[in-house]
Protein backbone atom coordinates (compact mmCIF):
# COMPACT_ATOMS: atom_id res chain seq x y z
CA UNK A 1 0.00 0.00 0.00
CA UNK A 2 2.68 2.80 0.48
CA UNK A 3 4.51 1.18 -2.25
CA UNK A 4 1.32 2.23 -4.53
CA UNK A 5 0.87 5.21 -2.43
CA UNK A 6 4.32 6.24 -3.16
CA UNK A 7 4.41 5.59 -6.96
CA UNK A 8 1.06 7.65 -7.39
CA UNK A 9 2.07 10.75 -5.50
CA UNK A 10 5.95 10.98 -6.81
CA UNK A 11 5.97 8.91 -10.66
CA UNK A 12 5.46 13.46 -11.96
CA UNK A 13 8.33 14.69 -11.29
CA UNK A 14 10.74 11.72 -10.31
CA UNK A 15 11.33 12.77 -6.51
CA UNK A 16 11.55 9.76 -5.04
CA UNK A 17 13.81 10.68 -1.84
CA UNK A 18 11.32 10.88 0.84
CA UNK A 19 9.35 7.45 0.32
CA UNK A 20 13.28 5.75 -0.25
CA UNK A 21 14.54 7.55 2.78
CA UNK A 22 11.43 6.36 4.76
CA UNK A 23 11.12 2.20 3.13
CA UNK A 24 14.93 2.29 4.25
CA UNK A 25 14.57 3.21 8.17
CA UNK A 26 11.91 0.34 8.05
CA UNK A 27 14.12 -2.11 6.08
CA UNK A 28 16.71 -1.02 8.68
CA UNK A 29 13.94 -1.68 11.78
CA UNK A 30 13.12 -5.21 10.41
CA UNK A 31 17.14 -6.27 10.11
CA UNK A 32 17.89 -5.22 12.84
CA UNK A 33 15.46 -7.92 14.55
CA UNK A 34 17.93 -10.28 12.74
CA UNK A 35 20.85 -9.34 14.82
CA UNK A 36 22.02 -11.16 18.38
CA UNK A 37 19.86 -8.99 20.78
CA UNK A 38 18.26 -10.50 23.52
CA UNK A 39 15.43 -7.50 23.74
CA UNK A 40 14.55 -8.23 20.19
CA UNK A 41 13.99 -11.40 20.78
CA UNK A 42 10.15 -11.78 21.64
CA UNK A 43 9.41 -9.42 18.50
CA UNK A 44 11.44 -11.44 16.17
CA UNK A 45 10.18 -14.78 17.38
CA UNK A 46 6.47 -13.46 17.41
CA UNK A 47 3.87 -15.55 16.09
CA UNK A 48 6.71 -18.17 14.09
CA UNK A 49 10.51 -19.12 14.17
CA UNK A 50 13.07 -16.59 13.16
CA UNK A 51 13.37 -17.89 9.74
CA UNK A 52 9.41 -17.59 9.12
CA UNK A 53 8.49 -14.62 10.34
CA UNK A 54 7.51 -11.69 8.15
CA UNK A 55 8.85 -8.78 10.66
CA UNK A 56 12.31 -10.37 9.62
CA UNK A 57 11.97 -11.04 6.14
CA UNK A 58 10.23 -7.73 5.27
CA UNK A 59 14.11 -5.82 5.16
CA UNK A 60 14.26 -7.96 1.90
CA UNK A 61 11.66 -7.31 0.27
CA UNK A 62 12.04 -3.76 1.17
CA UNK A 63 15.22 -3.81 -0.71
CA UNK A 64 13.39 -4.54 -3.95
CA UNK A 65 11.17 -1.85 -3.57
CA UNK A 66 13.94 0.69 -3.13
CA UNK A 67 15.97 -0.62 -5.77
CA UNK A 68 13.16 -0.42 -8.23
CA UNK A 69 12.16 3.22 -7.10
CA UNK A 70 16.12 4.55 -7.28
CA UNK A 71 15.51 2.75 -10.42
CA UNK A 72 12.76 5.05 -12.06
CA UNK A 73 14.45 8.06 -10.53
CA UNK A 74 16.55 10.72 -11.65
CA UNK A 75 19.42 9.86 -9.96
CA UNK A 76 22.50 8.77 -13.12
CA UNK A 77 25.58 7.56 -13.12
CA UNK A 78 28.46 8.62 -15.42
CA UNK A 79 30.62 7.32 -16.91
CA UNK A 80 28.98 4.40 -18.45
CA UNK A 81 32.50 2.18 -18.55
CA UNK A 82 32.74 2.78 -14.99
CA UNK A 83 28.64 1.34 -14.18
CA UNK A 84 29.63 -1.54 -16.52
CA UNK A 85 32.91 -2.60 -13.99
CA UNK A 86 30.84 -2.32 -11.34
CA UNK A 87 28.22 -4.29 -12.36
CA UNK A 88 30.39 -7.07 -13.77
CA UNK A 89 32.10 -6.60 -9.60
CA UNK A 90 28.81 -6.80 -8.26
CA UNK A 91 28.05 -9.98 -10.43
CA UNK A 92 31.47 -12.00 -8.73
CA UNK A 93 30.24 -10.72 -5.58
CA UNK A 94 26.91 -12.25 -5.53
CA UNK A 95 27.92 -15.10 -6.75
CA UNK A 96 30.90 -15.72 -4.33
CA UNK A 97 27.88 -14.60 -1.65
CA UNK A 98 26.07 -17.33 -2.53
CA UNK A 99 28.77 -19.93 -1.64
CA UNK A 100 28.94 -22.05 1.94
CA UNK A 101 31.21 -20.29 3.37
CA UNK A 102 28.43 -18.21 5.24
CA UNK A 103 26.43 -19.73 8.19
CA UNK A 104 22.81 -18.92 7.66
CA UNK A 105 21.37 -20.67 9.57
CA UNK A 106 22.68 -19.43 13.07
CA UNK A 107 23.50 -16.36 11.77
CA UNK A 108 20.70 -15.21 9.57
CA UNK A 109 21.77 -11.65 9.82
CA UNK A 110 24.29 -13.10 7.42
CA UNK A 111 21.50 -13.18 4.51
CA UNK A 112 21.82 -9.15 4.20
CA UNK A 113 25.52 -9.75 2.07
CA UNK A 114 23.60 -11.44 -0.80
CA UNK A 115 20.83 -9.24 -0.53
CA UNK A 116 23.00 -6.30 -0.54
CA UNK A 117 24.91 -7.05 -3.88
CA UNK A 118 21.91 -8.44 -5.67
CA UNK A 119 20.63 -5.08 -4.54
CA UNK A 120 23.47 -3.31 -5.90
CA UNK A 121 23.81 -5.61 -8.78
CA UNK A 122 20.02 -4.83 -10.06
CA UNK A 123 20.56 -1.25 -9.62
CA UNK A 124 23.98 -0.55 -11.56
CA UNK A 125 22.89 -3.34 -14.36
CA UNK A 126 20.05 -1.21 -14.93
CA UNK A 127 21.63 1.92 -14.57
CA UNK A 128 24.75 0.77 -17.30
CA UNK A 129 21.59 -0.50 -19.67
CA UNK A 130 20.17 3.08 -19.55
CA UNK A 131 22.82 4.77 -19.93
CA UNK A 132 23.55 3.30 -23.44
CA UNK A 133 23.12 6.11 -25.97
CA UNK A 134 22.65 3.73 -28.91
CA UNK A 135 20.53 1.04 -30.01
CA UNK A 136 22.29 -2.45 -29.88
CA UNK A 137 21.16 -5.21 -32.20
CA UNK A 138 21.61 -8.53 -30.98
CA UNK A 139 21.80 -11.68 -32.71
CA UNK A 140 18.39 -14.38 -32.19
CA UNK A 141 20.80 -16.58 -30.13
CA UNK A 142 21.92 -13.51 -27.99
CA UNK A 143 18.02 -12.57 -28.16
CA UNK A 144 16.77 -15.41 -26.63
CA UNK A 145 18.59 -14.58 -23.73
CA UNK A 146 17.54 -10.77 -23.66
CA UNK A 147 13.84 -12.91 -23.46
CA UNK A 148 14.65 -14.60 -20.59
CA UNK A 149 15.59 -11.78 -18.77
CA UNK A 150 12.85 -9.86 -19.67
CA UNK A 151 10.77 -12.79 -18.84
CA UNK A 152 12.62 -13.67 -15.26
CA UNK A 153 10.11 -12.08 -12.69
CA UNK A 154 7.04 -13.73 -14.33
CA UNK A 155 9.34 -17.19 -14.59
CA UNK A 156 9.88 -16.47 -11.05
CA UNK A 157 6.39 -15.81 -9.84
CA UNK A 158 4.87 -18.73 -11.77
CA UNK A 159 7.15 -21.66 -11.54
CA UNK A 160 6.77 -22.36 -7.71
CA UNK A 161 2.75 -22.45 -7.80
CA UNK A 162 2.96 -24.61 -10.98
CA UNK A 163 5.26 -26.89 -10.29
CA UNK A 164 3.46 -27.64 -6.84
CA UNK A 165 -0.03 -27.93 -8.76
CA UNK A 166 1.99 -30.30 -11.27
CA UNK A 167 3.40 -32.87 -8.56
CA UNK A 168 -0.04 -33.20 -7.33
CA UNK A 169 -1.78 -34.38 -11.02
CA UNK A 170 1.24 -36.07 -11.69
CA UNK A 171 2.53 -37.77 -8.54
CA UNK A 172 4.20 -40.75 -9.96
CA UNK A 173 5.69 -39.44 -13.23
CA UNK A 174 8.19 -36.59 -12.73
CA UNK A 175 9.13 -36.32 -16.21
CA UNK A 176 5.32 -35.39 -17.15
CA UNK A 177 4.93 -32.76 -13.97
CA UNK A 178 8.09 -30.99 -15.50
CA UNK A 179 6.80 -31.08 -19.08
CA UNK A 180 3.81 -30.00 -18.29
CA UNK A 181 4.78 -27.34 -15.53
CA UNK A 182 7.67 -25.94 -18.19
CA UNK A 183 5.01 -25.12 -20.93
CA UNK A 184 2.48 -23.20 -18.36
CA UNK A 185 5.09 -21.44 -16.77
CA UNK A 186 6.77 -20.35 -19.81
CA UNK A 187 3.23 -19.49 -21.24
CA UNK A 188 1.83 -17.82 -18.55
CA UNK A 189 5.12 -15.85 -18.11
CA UNK A 190 5.34 -15.10 -21.92
CA UNK A 191 1.37 -13.33 -21.40
CA UNK A 192 2.08 -11.57 -18.27
CA UNK A 193 4.86 -10.27 -18.95
CA UNK A 194 3.72 -8.60 -22.24
CA UNK A 195 -0.16 -8.02 -20.69
CA UNK A 196 0.59 -6.83 -17.45
CA UNK A 197 4.28 -5.66 -16.91
CA UNK A 198 4.92 -3.75 -20.51
CA UNK A 199 1.69 -2.10 -20.23
CA UNK A 200 1.29 -1.00 -16.26
CA UNK A 201 5.22 -0.68 -14.98
CA UNK A 202 5.25 2.85 -14.73
CA UNK A 203 2.04 4.08 -16.12
CA UNK A 204 1.36 7.76 -14.97
CA UNK A 205 -2.50 7.94 -13.79
CA UNK A 206 -3.34 10.64 -11.51
CA UNK A 207 -6.47 9.38 -10.26
CA UNK A 208 -6.00 7.11 -6.88
CA UNK A 209 -8.91 5.02 -7.90
CA UNK A 210 -7.17 3.41 -10.41
CA UNK A 211 -4.39 2.38 -7.84
CA UNK A 212 -7.11 1.10 -5.49
CA UNK A 213 -8.92 -0.99 -7.94
CA UNK A 214 -5.51 -1.86 -9.19
CA UNK A 215 -4.17 -3.27 -5.66
CA UNK A 216 -7.95 -4.91 -5.29
CA UNK A 217 -7.72 -6.94 -8.15
CA UNK A 218 -4.01 -8.14 -7.20
CA UNK A 219 -4.82 -8.74 -3.74
CA UNK A 220 -8.45 -10.37 -5.11
CA UNK A 221 -6.59 -12.94 -7.02
CA UNK A 222 -3.70 -13.75 -4.68
CA UNK A 223 -6.60 -14.38 -1.78
CA UNK A 224 -8.26 -16.72 -4.35
CA UNK A 225 -5.31 -19.01 -4.95
CA UNK A 226 -4.46 -18.93 -1.06
CA UNK A 227 -8.20 -20.36 -0.23
CA UNK A 228 -7.78 -22.67 -2.99
CA UNK A 229 -4.52 -23.92 -2.22
CA UNK A 230 -5.73 -24.47 1.89
CA UNK A 231 -8.80 -25.89 0.90
CA UNK A 232 -6.35 -28.46 -0.75
CA UNK A 233 -3.89 -28.75 1.66
CA UNK A 234 -5.95 -28.63 4.36
CA UNK A 235 -7.75 -31.87 2.96
CA UNK A 236 -4.07 -33.46 2.20
CA UNK A 237 -4.45 -33.93 -1.42
CA UNK A 238 -2.83 -37.01 -0.73
CA UNK A 239 0.31 -35.70 0.26
CA UNK A 240 2.54 -36.73 3.51
CA UNK A 241 3.87 -32.99 3.36
CA UNK A 242 0.81 -31.03 3.25
CA UNK A 243 0.45 -28.03 5.65
CA UNK A 244 -2.38 -28.41 8.36
CA UNK A 245 -3.19 -32.65 7.37
CA UNK A 246 -1.55 -33.68 9.92
CA UNK A 247 -2.60 -33.97 13.68
CA UNK A 248 -0.01 -32.43 15.39
CA UNK A 249 -0.33 -29.41 13.17
CA UNK A 250 -3.88 -29.01 13.69
CA UNK A 251 -3.73 -28.70 17.43
CA UNK A 252 -1.07 -25.79 16.88
CA UNK A 253 1.74 -28.26 18.51
CA UNK A 254 4.09 -27.38 15.97
CA UNK A 255 5.70 -23.86 17.07
CA UNK A 256 7.19 -25.07 20.47
CA UNK A 257 4.07 -24.84 22.56
CA UNK A 258 4.65 -27.61 25.71
CA UNK A 259 1.41 -28.33 26.83
CA UNK A 260 0.69 -32.04 27.30
CA UNK A 261 -2.89 -31.44 27.94
CA UNK A 262 -3.38 -29.90 24.39
CA UNK A 263 -0.44 -31.95 22.70
CA UNK A 264 -1.76 -35.36 23.37
CA UNK A 265 -3.77 -38.05 22.30
CA UNK A 266 -5.10 -41.31 23.52
CA UNK A 267 -6.37 -42.10 27.11
CA UNK A 268 -4.21 -39.41 29.40
CA UNK A 269 -5.33 -41.93 32.35
CA UNK A 270 -2.55 -44.29 30.59
CA UNK A 271 0.66 -44.57 31.68
CA UNK A 272 2.48 -45.95 28.58
CA UNK A 273 3.21 -42.98 26.85
CA UNK A 274 5.28 -42.30 23.49
CA UNK A 275 6.84 -38.84 23.01
CA UNK A 276 7.53 -37.65 19.57
CA UNK A 277 10.30 -35.04 19.42
CA UNK A 278 11.84 -32.71 16.82
CA UNK A 279 11.67 -30.14 13.97
CA UNK A 280 9.24 -30.02 11.15
CA UNK A 281 9.97 -33.39 10.32
CA UNK A 282 8.48 -34.63 13.62
CA UNK A 283 4.57 -33.68 12.99
CA UNK A 284 5.24 -34.80 9.24
CA UNK A 285 5.66 -38.44 10.62
CA UNK A 286 3.64 -38.30 13.85
CA UNK A 287 0.64 -39.14 12.82
CA UNK A 288 1.72 -42.62 12.53
CA UNK A 289 2.97 -43.01 15.61
CA UNK A 290 -0.18 -41.40 17.10
CA UNK A 291 -2.36 -43.83 14.99
CA UNK A 292 -0.36 -46.27 16.27
CA UNK A 293 0.15 -45.96 20.18
CA UNK A 294 -3.33 -45.49 19.98
CA UNK A 295 -4.10 -48.97 19.06
CA UNK A 296 -1.60 -50.22 21.27
CA UNK A 297 -3.41 -48.55 24.70
CA UNK A 298 -0.61 -45.92 24.61
CA UNK A 299 -0.78 -41.85 25.00
CA UNK A 300 0.90 -40.19 22.65
CA UNK A 301 2.24 -36.87 23.02
CA UNK A 302 4.50 -34.30 21.42
CA UNK A 303 7.04 -31.69 21.62
CA UNK A 304 7.90 -29.95 17.98
CA UNK A 305 9.06 -26.79 17.54
CA UNK A 306 9.84 -25.97 13.39
CA UNK A 307 13.27 -25.07 12.65
CA UNK A 308 14.46 -26.28 16.11
CA UNK A 309 16.30 -29.52 16.16
CA UNK A 310 16.31 -31.81 19.13
CA UNK A 311 19.84 -32.54 19.96
CA UNK A 312 22.03 -31.40 23.25
CA UNK A 313 24.38 -28.57 21.96
CA UNK A 314 25.84 -25.53 23.40
CA UNK A 315 26.35 -24.03 20.39
CA UNK A 316 23.51 -21.74 20.86
CA UNK A 317 21.94 -22.54 24.47
CA UNK A 318 20.89 -18.76 24.61
CA UNK A 319 18.75 -18.45 21.52
CA UNK A 320 14.64 -19.18 21.84
CA UNK A 321 15.95 -23.05 20.08
CA UNK A 322 18.25 -23.60 22.50
CA UNK A 323 16.42 -22.83 25.57
CA UNK A 324 13.57 -24.77 24.44
CA UNK A 325 15.88 -28.12 23.91
CA UNK A 326 16.56 -27.52 27.19
CA UNK A 327 13.25 -27.53 28.59
CA UNK A 328 12.35 -30.61 26.40
CA UNK A 329 15.30 -32.67 27.32
CA UNK A 330 14.38 -32.15 30.71
CA UNK A 331 11.09 -32.98 30.54
CA UNK A 332 12.05 -36.62 28.63
CA UNK A 333 14.13 -37.36 31.84
CA UNK A 334 11.58 -36.73 34.22
CA UNK A 335 8.59 -38.02 32.10
CA UNK A 336 10.50 -41.49 31.14
CA UNK A 337 8.36 -42.49 28.73
CA UNK A 338 7.99 -46.09 27.06
CA UNK A 339 9.17 -44.41 23.84
CA UNK A 340 10.90 -41.39 22.36
CA UNK A 341 10.28 -40.57 18.17
CA UNK A 342 13.44 -38.22 17.49
CA UNK A 343 12.88 -36.55 13.70
CA UNK A 344 14.94 -34.01 12.79
CA UNK A 345 15.42 -32.78 9.14
CA UNK A 346 18.83 -32.20 7.45
CA UNK A 347 21.22 -29.14 6.97
CA UNK A 348 21.91 -28.40 10.42
CA UNK A 349 25.40 -27.48 11.98
CA UNK A 350 27.76 -30.19 12.96
CA UNK A 351 27.84 -29.31 16.52
CA UNK A 352 23.90 -29.80 16.06
CA UNK A 353 24.52 -33.36 14.05
CA UNK A 354 26.71 -34.49 17.00
CA UNK A 355 24.28 -33.34 19.91
CA UNK A 356 21.69 -35.55 18.02
CA UNK A 357 23.77 -38.57 18.96
CA UNK A 358 24.84 -37.50 22.54
CA UNK A 359 20.73 -37.42 22.41
CA UNK A 360 20.50 -40.93 21.68
CA UNK A 361 23.15 -42.01 23.86
CA UNK A 362 21.38 -39.81 26.98
CA UNK A 363 18.02 -41.02 26.60
CA UNK A 364 18.95 -44.67 26.23
CA UNK A 365 21.30 -44.70 29.47
CA UNK A 366 18.22 -43.42 31.44
CA UNK A 367 16.36 -47.10 30.19
CA UNK A 368 14.68 -45.53 27.55
CA UNK A 369 13.62 -46.75 24.11
CA UNK A 370 14.45 -44.30 21.00
CA UNK A 371 13.37 -44.56 17.41
CA UNK A 372 15.74 -41.88 15.46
Amino acid sequence: VIFLFFIHKKIRNGNFIPPILFLGILAILSFSLLLPIDVLDRISNLGTTEYFAPQNRAWEFLAGVIVALLSASRLKMRPKYKARLLTTLCGLLVLISASNIFIFQTNFYQVIIPVMLASIFLFVSDMSATDSSSVVKYSRFRESFVTMGDWSYSLYLWHWPIWIFAKLFFPENRVAALLVASFFTFSLSALTYKLIETRYNFVKKDRMSYWIKFFLIGQTLTLSLFFIGYNGTTKGWGQDWALNSHAIMRKGCDAGLIDFEKCSWGDPSLESKIIVVGDSMSWAIGDAFIKTGIQKGMQVKSLTRNGCSATVSNFDEQSVCGQWRKNVISILLRESPELVVIANSIGYPEQDLQGMGKLVTLLRDSSIRVIF
